[in-house]
């Protein structure tokens, strides 16, 4: 699915993708690592209805 996203975007001429992760995700982590995303930035967020923060990362991926 990541590949066709990727080959999507580019298709589409888009110049990069982006997700966000949770830090503790480290299977969604290992995966964008996989595909050649880099962390870009940090972040916070909540999951709609809950209290708890969770620390996180945007990754990116350049598509140029």
């Amino acid at each position: 699915m990541m590949d066709f996203i990727i080959r999507w975007v580019k298709a589409e001429g888009g110049k990069s993708v982006t997700g966000e992760v949770a830090d503790d995700n480290l299977a969604s982590v290992a995966l964008l690592r996989k595909f050649g995303f880099s962390e870009d930035r940090k972040t916070r967020y909540k999951k709609w209805g809950e209290e708890n923060y969770f620390d996180a990362h945007y990754y990116k991926l350049h598509l140029e």
